[in-house]
C-alpha cells in the first residue's frame, strides 16, 4: 500500500533487483525503471534522487520502516470505517468483511 504511484512503481525496481541478486543503487534502479519503460511513471531520474537526499543513512532502516507501516495501516483503517458508516444502514453488522490487501 502506497500513498503515492510513483513510490509503488519504484518499490517494483527495488524488489526486481533485490530478487535478482542485483545491487540496489540510485543508478541501478533508475536503470530497472528505464527497462521497464516506467521511469516517467515513477517521477524520472531527477525525482529518485531527490528521494534519495531525504535519507541521512541507512542506520535507521527498521525504524522508518515501522513508520511507513503504520501509515499505511492508518489509511486502510480510515478507508475500512469510511466503508462502515457509508454502508450501516444497508448492511448487517456480521456481514462486513474486507481485504486488507487492497
Amino acid at each position: 500500500d502506497f500513498y503515492h504511484t510513483q513510490h509503488q512503481i519504484i518499490y517494483e525496481g527495488i524488489l526486481k533487483l533485490f530478487l535478482d541478486s542485483n545491487p540496489i543503487d540510485m543508478l541501478t534502479i533508475t536503470k530497472q525503471l528505464q527497462k521497464t519503460g516506467t521511469l516517467d511513471k515513477a517521477g524520472g531520474a531527477y525525482y529518485i534522487t531527490e528521494l534519495t537526499r531525504g535519507v541521512m543513512s541507512s542506520a535507521n532502516t527498521e525504524y522508518h520502516s515501522r513508520l511507513i507501516y503504520e501509515e499505511s495501516l492508518r489509511r486502510k483503517l480510515k478507508k475500512l470505517g469510511q466503508i462502515i458508516i457509508r454502508d450501516n444502514d444497508e448492511k448487517d453488522v456480521f456481514d462486513y468483511s474486507y481485504n486488507f490487501e487492497d
